[in-house]
């Protein structure tokens, strides 16, 4: 990815309601074009920065700006933030001076903690039936959470969003999340609309909503 060119990008094909940027080890001036593209044409923005990015601390504030949603793990928030790993609180606070939109905080086994600037959702995990592989499990979870925004038509403009939007959000990416480590590879795992409505394991999380 850190060989992508600009002159590569067609820009004028790209096109969508919402983009999922991952961004590797791609440049920084290249992803902040893609992302003012993206931006100018009211595309939503999800965006998981790798730790080539995270390490870049305060400088990604205009590509943080522009996003709809933030996915990090505990580790990346503190490490982006400078905010000790133990205070989830303050974390949260950091972020949301930086992101315009939602922050999904990932805790491993813990679940999940996302804010959306003026309320912090803490959310459990559905529990696997056989552990077998924790690869992919991150971004299942993100990419369940941001289809969940999509299906509920939900923008998640700060204070503009629909609590039990958010809701479904979490419940739809930590399912995803579990079902991936239920089987090997990042992929074998992932869970198809009707698999996620049908099933009654994934109709209860526990999630708590505190208000910041």
């Amino acid at each position: 990815s850190e060989n992508l060119k600009i002159k590569e990008i067609p820009f004028k094909k790209l096109k969508a309601g919402w983009v999922y940027v991952s961004p590797g080890k791609i440049p920084f001036p290249i992803i902040k074009k893609i992302f003012n593209h993206f931006s100018k044409n009211k595309t939503q923005i999800a965006f998981n920065p790798s730790e080539y990015f995270i390490e870049m601390g305060e400088k990604l504030k205009p590509l943080l700006n522009k996003a709809k949603v933030v996915f990090l793990n505990r580790g990346e928030a503190a490490k982006l933030t400078g905010v000790n790993y133990s205070k989830g609180s303050e974390i949260f606070k950091k972020m949301d001076e930086l992101v315009d939109g939602i922050v999904a905080v990932t805790d491993d086994k813990k679940g999940a903690m996302i804010s959306d600037g003026f309320n912090i959702y803490r959310a459990g995990v559905f529990k696997e039936k056989k552990l077998v592989d924790r690869t992919g499990a991150g971004d299942a979870f993100a990419s369940g959470f941001v289809a969940g925004l999509i299906r509920k038509k939900e923008k998640c403009d700060k204070g503009l969003c629909n609590p039990r939007n958010i809701e479904y959000a979490i419940r739809l990416g930590s399912a995803n999340a579990t079902s991936v480590i239920e089987k090997i590879g990042a992929k074998a795992g992932i869970l198809t609309k009707r698999e996620f409505e049908k099933s009654n394991r994934w109709k209860h999380l526990p999630i708590n909503i505190i208000k910041i």
